[in-house]
């Protein structure tokens, strides 16, 4: 019988995460410099930004022989200032004028390993002993593999049974609210694309690949993504949900419409061939900013050019009915599109995030914290559910 080699999660060393004295003693360093990150560690880790991008290495060979590296600063300040400028969203003590022409590869390294020493990254190594050391300290002790509760196990486990009506409650109102956007823009079975050139075939909406997950998001708590409130400051801003609505001239109640109509043209619906409902044989008509739906007469303009779509009048109940008919409970023991939340990352991108709902067929909290808040703001869109002759 061979021996079975451990591999650390942690160090990569041959022993088990549980048992690994680096994680202890990186972590109470961690917690240290997470302490002090404000007075020491940020100051650093900017100066690391800026000497990082600021210079580049120059490969000569020295008087004996040997090879060295000399790290000489760019002379374009524009293209320096852009760099750091994307990295470093706020005032930095350090600038381009007051950095010498030229460091030594000793200088530099020493000022560039706090590049990646960000307060997050100390604190990930403190949540992860944490985890580690409370993993450690149950191992011998029997408990719940989806809680992870001690006494009692999976198939009692009340938070499972929460967890599975909270998933299906938070799946309703995504339905509602899909439906009610995708009923407004007349986008669903019976709605045709048509090329005003060419001859080509109508394409007819194909709903088969359509499989929407959960889509939850606190609208009160969305903002935009930071932007500059004056180019050469470095002072961000963001601004509300509501207040970008406006922006757009548009209501609250539009925007969030218009959420989940993009996200749904975004995740399946497909235009194809009469005939044809193949995914290799259709179009996708993605739907990437407001500027291309009217609000005012709920009508939504392809982006693709030559385009011209033709509403449909389907229903919000029948809408809802489909959508519905295609809910799958999540399974710990497999992936499944129902596995995952989607949210929306900022009110002005276009881009949706995923949360997992188990990580090893545990559950993750902020997942279901996420559903459990999204539920609480959306208890009308319930009471709408219930008055559907569904």
């Amino acid at each position: 019988m061979g021996y079975r080699r451990k591999t650390c999660g942690y160090c990569g060393s041959n022993h088990a995460v549980l048992d690994c004295e680096k994680l202890q003693t990186d972590a109470a360093e961690a917690k240290q410099a997470v302490a002090e990150y404000d007075t020491k560690f940020k100051h650093l880790h900017e100066k690391a930004i800026l000497y990082d991008e600021a210079y580049t290495y120059r490969r000569e060979q020295g008087a004996d022989g040997r090879i060295q590296y000399t790290y000489i600063k760019n002379k374009d300040r524009a293209y320096v200032q852009r760099r750091v400028d994307y990295h470093i969203h706020t005032e930095y003590e350090y600038n381009y004028d007051s950095m010498p022409d030229q460091v030594s590869n000793e200088e530099h390294h020493e000022i560039s390993k706090y590049r990646y020493k960000t307060k997050r990254s100390f604190q990930n190594i403190v949540t992860k002993n944490d985890e580690v050391r409370a993993k450690a300290d149950a191992r011998s002790k029997k408990s719940c593999s989806y809680c992870r509760e001690a006494g009692h196990t999976v198939r009692t486990c009340k938070v499972v049974k929460a967890d599975t009506a909270m998933h299906r409650t938070a799946y309703q109102i995504s339905a509602y609210r899909y439906a009610m956007a995708l009923s407004r823009f007349g986008v669903w079975t019976g709605s045709m694309a048509v090329r005003e050139e060419g001859g080509a075939m109508p394409l007819m909406a194909s709903i088969d690949n359509f499989n929407p997950s959960v889509m939850a998001y606190d609208i009160n708590e969305m903002t935009t993504s930071s932007r500059r409130k004056d180019p050469d400051s470095y002072t961000y801003t963001t601004d509300s949900a509501e207040a970008y609505a406006k922006e757009l001239g548009i209501t609250i109640d539009d925007f969030q419409d218009f959420l989940y109509f993009r996200n749904a043209m975004c995740s399946g619906i497909r235009f194809c061939q009469v005939g044809e409902d193949g995914w290799y044989t259709g179009t996708t008509l993605r739907v990437d900013s407001s500027e291309e739906t009217n609000f005012d007469q709920n009508q939504y303009t392809p982006n693709e050019t030559g385009i011209k779509l033709y509403k449909s009048s389907v229903s919000v109940e029948h809408i809802y009915s489909v959508i519905m008919s295609k809910y799958n409970p999540p399974q710990r023991n497999g992936y499944n599109g129902n596995n995952r939340v989607a949210w929306v990352r900022s009110a002005d991108d276009a881009y949706l995030s995923q949360l997992d709902l188990f990580a090893k067929k545990k559950r993750k909290v902020q997942a279901y914290k996420v559903m459990e808040v999204f539920i609480q703001n959306n208890q009308d869109i319930l009471n709408k559910i219930k008055e559907l002759s569904v």
